[in-house]
């Protein structure tokens, strides 16, 4: 067994790893380009075996700031069958690979672990763990199990859409907005040549603004879709032939990620879940077996993604506090987006809040 770091040479056996062990979006090698386009140092650790063959990979990456670089991830893949004490040595080793090399003079390190073995937009049911490697580095988990915050949520797609989903799950609520929608005139049509990107980038960048919260470049975005050009889509809606809401959406072989929304304003809810229904109808037509709706934080957010009765799943959030002035810099900026965004965000959430910036 030995660990190092992934060159483009593993590229290919990287991505087929990621899809047959059932990896999130963010495990795929090319992410790298899209942290790299972030300005930050991106890390693809991999380790494998005697013949050659890949037993884990470990996406990380680092912000490039002089003072108080942070460190993410989306938690490591492990080929499946591994035995506890396998995953438990590999993690370690990683941990000290990063700690040897990377760590140093970072504030923080922010690691999102599924605790779901490998079976990233898997819907059994699931009880909240902490890993043990985790604790033993340091990393404080950060799931409020009063709020069951942060979650995923995962809705198994059944085929045919309209008799097992939109007529035996989705409620009459859901159906009377998607309605309303319509009356309004909205449609929405699919966008899978991306003619609409430039479109979708202006609205996402003014959805960030609105939300008080620093937006992407254009220049990352589109290079987010360029590089995954042939694993993404866009869900347009229409109103008078105008864009109002554009939903974007990745995909691994498995797994429809409803990604991020662009928005000319916040009065499109009706809009947002009616381009939502047709993203979930085009993958489950497709023959896709899931639908992700992404990490969720906040239970006003939470609530209104409930109605499409996908399965909340605890997402495990592991945070390393290396500087306290460092981590508070670090952490303020998505505390105010929070709360800008979702005005019960600090009622429904205190508990949480207040381990985050006391615990350190």
């Amino acid at each position: 067994m030995k660990i190092g770091e992934a060159t483009p040479a593993d590229r290919e056996s990287w991505d087929r790893f990621v899809d047959t062990q059932n990896g999130c979006f963010k495990h795929y090698y090319d992410w790298k380009y899209v942290c790299e386009n972030r300005k930050e140092l991106s890390i693809q650790l991999i380790v494998k075996d005697d013949s050659n063959r890949i037993i884990s990979i470990f996406p990380v990456s680092k912000t490039k700031r002089a003072l108080y670089p942070s460190l993410y991830s989306c938690g490591p893949l492990f080929k499946k069958g591994l035995a506890a004490e396998e995953k438990y040595d590999l993690t370690q080793t990683y941990l000290d690979y990063l700690d040897e090399h990377y760590t140093k003079g970072a504030s923080l390190f922010r690691l999102e672990d599924l605790a779901l073995d490998g079976e990233i937009g898997a819907v059994s049911a699931l009880e909240t763990k902490i890993n043990p490697v985790f604790v033993k580095n340091g990393f404080r988990l950060r799931y409020d199990a009063s709020t069951g915050l942060p979650c995923l949520h995962v809705l198994a797609l059944d085929q045919p859409f309209d008799e097992k989903i939109w007529k035996r799950l989705w409620t009459d609520n859901l159906k009377q907005n998607l309605k309303k929608a319509k009356n309004r005139g909205i449609a929405v049509f699919q966008d899978s040549e991306l003619d609409f990107l430039d479109e979708y980038i202006r609205l996402l960048r003014s959805n960030f603004k609105r939300h008080g919260s620093r937006p992407p470049s254009r220049e990352e975005i589109k290079a987010e879709f360029q590089l995954f050009k042939n694993k993404s889509k866009l869900f347009v809606a229409l109103l008078e032939n105008q864009p109002v809401m554009i939903t974007s959406c990745h995909y691994t072989l498995s797994t429809c990620y409803l990604w991020q929304v662009g928005a000319g304003s916040k009065n499109n809810r009706n809009a947002q879940a009616l381009s939502s229904k047709v993203a979930i109808k085009d993958a489950c037509d497709a023959g896709y077996k899931y639908a992700n709706f992404g990490f969720t934080y906040s239970s006003g957010v939470a609530r209104y993604k409930d109605h499409f009765k996908g399965q909340r799943i605890p997402a495990m959030v592991y945070e390393k506090r290396y500087s306290i002035p460092g981590a508070i810099l670090e952490l303020t900026p998505k505390f105010i987006e929070n709360l800008r965004y979702d005005k019960t965000y600090l009622r429904d959430n205190r508990r949480a809040i207040l381990d985050k910036f006391i615990h350190w």
